[in-house]
């Protein structure tokens, strides 16, 4: 897609969009009754929703993108607020910051490698945060086994990235397993 290039809105329309966004928003708030469970659901989520909006209803790849990107703030804006609950406010600012230039890096060139250099840290470091320390208590740089799942994490996402950005499968392999 060319930068210059104008993404319809009028899928935005459509009740499955509606029900997948509300759903989103309520998965979001689920993070604050249960931290883990509720950033596990969200990740399921947001896998299932690019298999519901652009293969099940059909919506293109630059609508979905616009749309996710946008969805995605739902959640990350609760998990800020676990997190300073935590007391861990600016190092998940600052994570959460390299996010937005990621997405903002990729709005504006519509390329998909921009989410490889700026990879979702943030999600995953939370998703770390709330199985290792699910009531708080880190109050100091962490070692160990603990370091090494950190590292884990941080090591998956970014191979997660670089799959999902530039080896997606085909629209052909979707078109087969929803028989469009």
């Amino acid at each position: 897609m060319k930068q210059d290039e104008e993404i319809s809105l009028t899928f935005l329309k459509h009740p499955v969009v509606w029900a997948v966004t509300i759903a989103r928003l309520l998965i979001a708030l689920y993070i604050f009754i249960n931290p883990l469970w509720g950033v596990i659901w969200s990740i399921v989520a947001d896998i299932a929703d690019s298999l519901v909006l652009l293969h099940g209803i059909g919506i293109t790849r630059p609508q979905y993108h616009l749309w996710d990107k946008n969805v995605d703030w739902f959640a990350y804006v609760v998990e800020l607020s676990v997190a300073a609950s935590y007391g861990l406010y600016l190092p998940f600012f600052l994570l959460l910051f390299w996010r937005f230039l990621g997405q903002f890096m990729f709005m504006h060139t519509h390329k998909k490698w921009m989410f490889v250099l700026f990879p979702n840290y943030f999600e995953m470091v939370f998703l770390w945060l709330v199985i290792f320390y699910p009531n708080g208590g880190l109050v100091s740089w962490p070692t160990g086994p603990i370091l090494t799942w950190l590292i884990v994490f941080i090591i998956g996402k970014q191979i997660h990235e670089f799959l999902l950005h530039l080896f997606t499968p085909n629209k052909r392999f979707f078109q087969l397993l929803f028989k469009r």
